[in-house]
């Protein structure tokens, strides 16, 4: 089993984790230039190579996955929240709204703009040091 292990599994799980980490990185280096739909994009793809590290892990020590993972999972928050604030602004209108609820709305929209600015320049930086961190798996 351990022969089998080392060889040929673990051949097609460097391989998966390359083609995803590929996709990954395919995002390029900044994602502060990215549109919100290609930073979704990159979110899905870095889910993929979530889900394939969980299944993969075991076929390596641990320790050398843990700080990859860790950033891989903060990143993949932060880019949430920037998903679920495109999604948020794009159901409210605030000139749909009557003029007292237009104040409130206003309000929001502004508090959700520097939630987005934090999110996104904590993603840059999560997305710098995941890339400077190094694949685990090579």
């Amino acid at each position: 089993a351990r022969e089998w292990r080392n060889g040929a599994v673990k051949a097609t799980a460097e391989l998966a984790l390359e083609r995803a980490w590929g996709s990954c990185a395919a995002a390029g280096p900044d994602l502060a230039a990215l549109t919100p739909e290609l930073r979704h994009s990159s979110r899905k793809d870095l889910k993929t190579l979530r889900y394939l590290s969980d299944f993969f892990l075991p076929l390596w020590p641990k320790r050398h996955a843990k700080p990859f993972y860790a950033t891989m999972e903060a990143l993949q928050e932060e880019l949430g929240i920037l998903t679920d604030i495109v999604s948020m602004r794009s159901l409210v209108a605030p000139d749909d709204l009557a003029s007292g609820e237009q104040d409130l709305a206003e309000r929001d929209l502004a508090e959700q703009d520097s939630n987005a600015t934090d999110a996104l320049t904590k993603a840059c930086t999560l997305w710098r040091a995941l890339a400077d961190q190094g694949v685990w798996w090579r």
